[in-house]
């Protein structure tokens, strides 16, 4: 059964992070639902409280994880596979975890490829920036800015990175 608890704040990786709103009694009597606020499209959720984690729910990051997520998004990437289908299903499984560490490895690889000269395709360039969102409204949270103010600090993570790299 899950611990989560109203007001604390929670990611469901499908969707971002949120805050507990509220836990409520399932209508077929049958445990407990969660309803979850997500915190940059304002879409609320109900998940069942006893499965959650199975459904991926979990804390959001800590703010001495979420500084060591914004460095690595400035790292030299690693080598994505060549082939186009490949990378697509490597970086799509990657987001589908929603971990912190793998969407901040998708957004680090994808700006690593654009460096080196590599034009991204139009459902790299949607991978790349659903895994800034996501890892965004985690930051929201975490650092207590706006949508906007957490979409900034990744793009400065990248921006030092292409100073670095240029340098």
């Amino acid at each position: 059964m899950s611990e989560f608890s109203v007001g604390e704040n929670v990611v469901y990786p499908p969707h971002g992070a949120g805050t507990v709103v509220s836990r409520a009694p399932r209508t077929d009597g049958d445990g407990e639902l969660l309803s979850i606020l997500i915190a940059h499209s304002k879409m609320t959720l109900m998940v069942p409280a006893d499965i959650a984690e199975e459904k991926g729910v979990r804390q959001v990051m800590s703010k001495k994880d979420a500084d060591g997520i914004l460095k690595l998004i400035g790292e030299a990437g690693e080598q994505l596979p060549d082939n186009p289908q490949h990378r697509a299903r490597f970086t799509k499984d990657k987001t589908r975890i929603g971990s912190p560490l793998a969407l901040a490895e998708v957004i680090r690889d994808y700006v690593s490829r654009q460096r080196d000269g590599k034009k991204l395709s139009p459902a790299e360039m949607t991978m790349l920036n659903s895994a800034k969102q996501l890892l965004s409204s985690e930051l929201v949270l975490v650092r207590g800015v706006d949508p906007d103010a957490a979409l900034a600090l990744i793009d400065d993570a990248i921006e030092a990175a292409i100073e670095a790299a240029n340098n």
